[in-house]
């Protein structure tokens, strides 16, 4: 008896499964004979998601390596074919596909405004990649494509186009791979559009509606039986006189294995690919076909001081506080050597700068010196490091003003302090540094600054410690060549130390320089992606000068350009009398940069007679 009733209540749950829609797939299948029919034609996109699905193996995939492109469609399904390799398409083999899709994100919409069905293949693209749900430019899309949704409840191909069933049963791919679920209301909305869309023989049409034809395709039908294996249905049971998607996609195989279009078609050069929409269909799939795990590349500060001035400055890779300088060594033009030890890695000289005795290349992570090798330091979220050349018992300087910018005469106090034992201490008797001029602090390690209009960019040192950040003043109203930038986030020089002139720096009206544009846009670039200007400067004075250059607007401006490959910060440029230099700026976007969409600042370039 109690056996009886285990069995009932088991029966009783099945039951009230069904009810609510939780039906058991059908029997998915591998068509042998399509799959032989693919392996005889050329190499496609589709053709290797469809053989993927059926359980191929041995896929090379070498046609998905030059997809070259100014459209973002023609991105979206190379990446799902590489993804369903089980490939990263960051690096397939040595491009980003995922970056230079990104690259067309516009704040609003992905690829074409025009078009829709960008943004959707577009999104499941991303998702296949491993791109994180909450990413900026998934969940932009999620929206936008949420926006678009009909009256009806489906989607068409343009925004403002008539609903199809290829785009909604795409759609509801791609929105239950963002974390849209089967009750959610335009999920729901979609799968009644489609319900009242199936023709009485139980296939589907492009559209229900269209002036072309309202016929049943396969490759509509085969969308389609993907969306309901996707929703967790069975396509078996979306029946029409007794017949079923299933069956009405059968019914099309000719007997050389491809898939006709409609009954009355024959093989044409788009054979291949209905057929392809069929293999991946019966075999039970949707896209994407395989998401990859993608965990992305995070950067951190570095700086890097040298006994006589800054070599590097910016955001690079890590993972550890030893592989951020093989990073940063192509970026800020360095030389770098690493020599095995007894006790493990060791870098031992950067450009001319080599470990001798007790002086060699020593390491900060935010502030605090680490008790363990470079080489096993692993970085952390927020981390700073900081290499120096110098002995052990060095501390961090820093310099502090109480403002940035003053009008003609005004003061500034700049306060320098130094780190140690997990706090920052005021230094006295540390020098600031600005070209040739030097200030010395007093007790409360301070000095208030009073100069003649212009930029300055101020440094402290002192015995025993390493070389502050420099930052950046601004007097009076200083003339000097101003270049707008504008970027849509989709020569060595040397430093201050050694400026020979011999006092402040001269009114602007001793020198003259020309530039060659007065704005520069770096266009649609993506994280991970650095795009480059030139720019070039001609002396025009009757004495040789000086350059240097004074950055403001965006922080990724400010934090990640680069000059003649060096950061702004330490940038300069001697100009003899009439000569002209062509600099190249870089705009190197750190790989976790999270803030999108039009971004602009400018580039001051202040010059003093040398």
């Amino acid at each position: 008896m109690k056996k009886f009733l285990i069995v009932v209540s088991l029966a009783a749950i099945i039951l009230t499964g069904s009810m609510l829609g939780f039906s058991s797939q059908a029997a998915t299948e591998v068509n042998t004979a399509a799959v032989n029919y693919l392996k005889t034609k050329s190499e496609s996109t589709w053709k290797t998601m469809a053989l993927v699905a059926a359980g191929e193996t041995g896929l090379t995939g070498n046609h998905l390596k030059d997809v070259d492109s100014n459209n973002a469609i023609d991105y979206c399904a190379p990446i799902l074919a590489i993804t369903a390799l089980n490939q990263d398409p960051r690096t397939y083999p040595d491009q980003d596909y995922i970056t230079k899709l990104k690259s067309f994100w516009d704040g609003t919409q992905l690829g074409d405004a025009g078009t829709l069905n960008d943004d959707i293949f577009g999104l499941l693209a991303l998702i296949s990649a491993g791109e994180e749900a909450q990413d900026s430019i998934i969940q932009g899309t999620k929206s936008y494509i949420l926006s678009q949704q009909n009256n009806d409840g489906g989607w068409g191909f343009a925004p403002v186009g008539d609903s199809d069933t290829n785009m909604t049963s795409m759609a509801i791919m791609a929105l239950l791979e963002t974390g849209l679920t089967n009750s959610d209301t335009p999920i729901t909305n979609a799968v009644s559009y489609l319900q009242s869309a199936q023709n009485d023989d139980a296939g589907f049409p492009y559209s229900p509606v269209s002036i072309w034809s309202t016929d049943s395709d396969a490759s509509s039908n085969a969308w389609v039986i993907s969306a309901i294996y996707k929703l967790g249905q069975n396509p078996e049971t979306w029946t029409k006189n007794t017949a079923n998607p299933i069956t009405y996609l059968k019914s099309l195989q000719a007997p050389e294995g491809y898939f006709k279009f409609q009954e009355s078609s024959t093989e044409d050069s788009f054979s291949p690919v209905t057929t392809s929409y069929a293999v991946i269909a019966l075999a039970g799939k949707s896209l994407p076909i395989n998401k990859i795990t993608y965990t992305p590349t995070e950067t951190f500060s570095l700086r890097i001081e040298g006994q006589d001035e800054t070599i590097c400055q910016g955001e690079f890779q890590g993972p550890t506080a030893l592989d951020i300088i093989e990073n940063a060594s192509e970026t800020c033009n360095f030389t770098y050597q690493i020599d095995q030890k007894v006790f493990g890695p060791y870098l031992t000289k950067i450009n001319d700068e080599e470990a001798q005795g007790s002086t060699g290349w020593l390491y900060f992570v935010n502030n605090e010196s680490p008790e363990t090798g470079a080489d096993a330091y692993t970085l952390e979220t927020g981390d700073e490091v900081l290499w120096y050349y110098g002995d052990w018992g060095w501390f961090p300087l820093k310099i502090e003003t109480d403002q940035t910018e003053v009008s003609t005469g005004g003061n500034i106090t700049a306060t320098i302090s130094s780190h140690s034992n997990s706090s920052w201490s005021p230094v006295e008797g540390a020098v600031i540094k600005t070209g040739s001029l030097e200030f010395t602090t007093n007790a409360s390690g301070q000095i208030t600054l009073s100069l003649p209009d212009g930029y300055y960019r101020l440094f402290a040192q002192g015995p025993a410690f390493v070389r502050s950040k420099k930052t950046t003043l601004k007097f009076g109203n200083p003339s000097g060549q101003t270049i707008n930038l504008e970027v849509n986030i989709a020569n060595k020089g040397g430093d201050d130390d050694d400026d020979d002139d011999d006092g402040p720096p001269p009114q602007p009206d001793e020198v003259s320089f020309s530039i060659s544009s007065s704005g520069l846009s770096f266009g649609n670039i993506s994280p991970g992606q650095i795009a480059s200007q030139d720019l070039t400067l001609t002396n025009t004075s009757n004495d040789d000068i000086y350059l240097e250059a004074v950055v403001s607007g965006a922080d990724v401006f400010q934090d990640n350009l680069y000059l003649d490959k060096e950061h702004w910060t330490n940038f300069n440029l001697n100009l003899l009398q009439g000569e002209a230099h062509t600099s190249e700026l870089e705009l190197s976007i750190p790989t976790n940069y999270s803030s999108f969409g039009t971004k602009t600042g400018s580039i001051t370039l202040w010059a003093i007679v040398e």
